[in-house]
């Protein structure tokens, strides 16, 4: 570019000096040719030089050029806001004229017609009655319609009762539980009441002692249950009072039992996976028997004092418990281990899950007459059972409908509860006595489901399980086989019909002279319907034991053989 420069301020330089040349031409007048004369230099005057005689130049500069292309500048990319815009827009707004017309006349307002809800209201309260063979009684009702704003109230009332006048065996069941929920700010209070009356016949072998024996048992509860929505912390502590008693005919083989215990728990939310537990579980009951060999009253005292920290973790497909629980019991000091794992292999439908938990058995006067109802009061004596257990399985699905489980245990007794007949005191064998035995267990379960929605479903479980006391022959009355099966199918809206199976085998016995009996294998099946008329009425049938097998649970006692009950069911 410099070059080219110098070459257009020459060139413009040329032609001036030729502009200026042609405005100072002049004619000359002709001269005479003289001999040459030496040149003498005059210092005063210049040379005139004629213009006719100036001849034109060119002056061409030549340079090398090479083109370059300018390099873009790169830009520096800074956020920034768009620049504001500060112009205030002009809204127009043409309103065109109204001109519309209709061919008819609109219809005149009126109330409609309300539509029908499509979610239907359930009843609030039933009533069951029916009867059968073996002087059957069966009542059953539920009532929720007492409620208000702030409280609902459920209300549980049942009896069942049934004779067999070939066998002198009877029972009857009675009960009532009232339960209710009062709310408040951030307080839910869960108070409850239950009653319930029992009475059984020693029909086993003979009925030389005592010809039945009556258990009441009542219990009263408060509970609190936080409701706030915001708070991390929830708890729900819960206080009960339990009064339970036994009567015997003759009035020489009672039990009094009095209970008091506490369950406090409570969670903090730390994160939406991790959350801290720590619960206070603490109980205290008396015991006071006496009996046809005992002078004075027998009073027992027992407590259990717990303490439950522990951790939750939860994933998507982890699931994570971790605590321990130290147990102060009666005479012994436990540290119960409380560990659950569970994982769902990610993209199937498989998970896996183990364990390893710890419990204590208070084997009360009441868990043990639950279980066996024909055990001797007056010759129990209580001892806390503590367990210390070992799982792992793996569940799935297969397809949306069918499902199976699978899991093994190994489980270890400290003082496992046994039930033996009584050879040495009651020579009629009709009562049972406890004993307890350091007993170490395995068991292999499984369990397979199909349900297809609320219209089919067949469930089926197996279980078998090992028994090595350490004292005992045999595990007293405890089953190592057992199948259960259940089916429900509703081939029509109105009609609902159910089914079961049950087989339960290897239960051993102890029989006079101390010898082991095995009972003979138990095989019930059952099944019932109920057809709905309307909705507020059904009729209901119920069939069990069809085989009419008089199977032993209990040694010496054998169960009722095939009993028929039905009746009706009003909603309301």
């Amino acid at each position: 570019m410099r070059f080219i420069t110098v070459y257009i301020l020459v060139a413009l330089l040329g032609c001036s000096f030729v502009a200026l040349a042609q405005k100072k031409k002049q004619v000359k007048k002709p001269v005479k040719k003289q001999a040459a004369k030496p040149f003498k230099r005059e210092p005063s005057k210049s040379p005139i030089k004629d213009s006719n005689t100036l001849k034109g130049a060119t002056i061409e500069i030549l340079q090398s050029y090479k083109p370059e292309v300018k390099q873009a500048v790169k830009p520096d990319a800074v956020p920034a806001l768009p620049p504001t815009d500060t112009s205030i827009p002009v809204m127009k707004y043409e309103v065109p004229a109204q001109g519309l017309s209709f061919t008819y006349n609109s219809l005149p307002l009126r109330p409609l017609t309300l539509v029908r809800d499509s979610n239907e209201k359930k009843f609030k309260n039933y009533v069951k009655l029916g009867g059968g063979n073996l002087s059957t009684i069966l009542f059953d009702a539920g009532i929720t319609a007492l409620k208000g704003k702030k409280f609902e109230t459920t209300i549980h009332l049942h009896h069942l009762s049934q004779a067999d006048n070939n066998t002198s065996q009877k029972t009857s069941l009675s009960g009532i539980e009232v339960s209710g929920t009062v709310h408040s700010a951030k307080h839910d209070w869960l108070p409850s009441v239950e009653y319930s009356q029992s009475r059984f016949n020693y029909y086993g072998f003979s009925t030389l002692t005592a010809p039945g024996i009556s258990y009441k048992n009542l219990k009263a509860g408060i509970g609190l249950r936080s409701t706030s929505q915001n708070s991390k912390l929830s708890y729900r502590p819960e206080f009960n009072f339990c009064m339970y008693s036994t009567t015997g005919d003759s009035n020489n083989l009672d039990a009094n039992e009095k209970r008091v215990s506490m369950n406090a728990p409570f969670v903090y939310r730390s994160t939406e996976a991790l959350s801290l537990a720590i619960g206070v579980n603490a109980s205290y009951y008396a015991t006071t028997t006496t009996g046809l060999l005992v002078k004075n009253d027998v009073v027992q005292n027992n407590y259990v004092l717990q303490f439950s920290p522990s951790i939750d973790y939860r994933q998507k497909t982890l699931y994570l418990h971790a605590g321990v629980i130290p147990t102060i019991g009666t005479n012994k000091f436990y540290l119960l281990p409380d560990i659950k794992l569970k994982y769902a292999v990610e993209g199937t439908q498989l998970s896996v899950f183990g364990g390893w938990q710890g419990r204590l058995l208070e084997n009360n006067f009441q868990n043990v007459s639950t279980t066996n109802p024909y055990i001797v009061p007056y010759l129990y004596n209580i001892q806390q059972t503590g367990i210390n257990e070992v799982y792992a399985g793996a569940q799935s699905n297969v397809g949306n409908h069918f499902t199976i489980t699978g899991k093994a245990e190994l489980k270890q007794y400290d003082a496992m509860p046994l039930y033996y007949n009584d050879t040495a005191t009651l020579s009629d064998m009709n009562h049972f006595r406890v004993a307890y035995d350091k007993v170490s267990t395995l068991s292999l379960r499984g369990a397979v489901g199909y349900h297809i929605g609320n219209s089919f479903g067949v469930d089926l479980n197996v279980t078998y399980t090992g028994y090595t006391p350490e004292n005992y022959k045999q595990a007293w009355h405890e089953p190592g086989v057992v199948i259960g099966a259940d089916i429900m199918a509703r081939p029509m809206p109105q009609l609902v019909v159910n089914g079961y199976m049950l087989m339960m085998d290897d239960i051993y016995a102890v029989d006079k002279g101390n010898s082991v009996v095995k009972l003979p294998t138990i095989f019930d099946i059952g099944a019932s319907a109920e057809y709905s008329f309307i909705k507020r009425l059904s009729a209901f049938v119920q069939v069990k034991n069809i085989l009419n097998n008089r199977y032993q649970r209990w040694y010496g006692y054998g169960v009722y053989g095939i009993n028929i009950a039905g009746g009706l069911r009003v909603k309301f």
